[in-house]
């Protein structure tokens, strides 16, 4: 089965708001979201374009609203997407080395 991901389309766009996001896995803070697919709220730009900030809500297991609750550098962010089963099914390859 050859699955195509539509990820790498658009790789000069940056996310928009209602899009999809892994986060990257470098960076130790974000641990506890590495392996969830969140949503972008909000984005801020500045007058950088390396200096885009990224507001995202994240499901899982977090006791309450503001522990989903990102603010993220587009330098955290790994894949994005506008389509949420793709990014899933892209975790789900990573988690069995696939």
């Amino acid at each position: 089965m050859i699955t195509k991901f539509k990820i790498f389309e658009s790789i000069h766009e940056l996310p928009k708001v209602g899009d999809y996001i892994i986060v990257n896995n470098l960076f130790t803070h974000f641990e506890k979201i590495q392996n969830y697919v969140g949503k972008v709220t909000k984005v801020q730009y500045s007058k950088f374009p390396t200096c885009v900030q990224l507001h995202a809500v994240f499901n899982g297991n977090f006791k309450t609203i503001a522990d989903s609750y990102f603010v993220l550098d587009i330098l955290d962010v790994e894949h994005w997407s506008e389509n949420e089963e793709e990014l899933k099914t892209l975790l789900k390859s990573k988690k069995y080395n696939l």
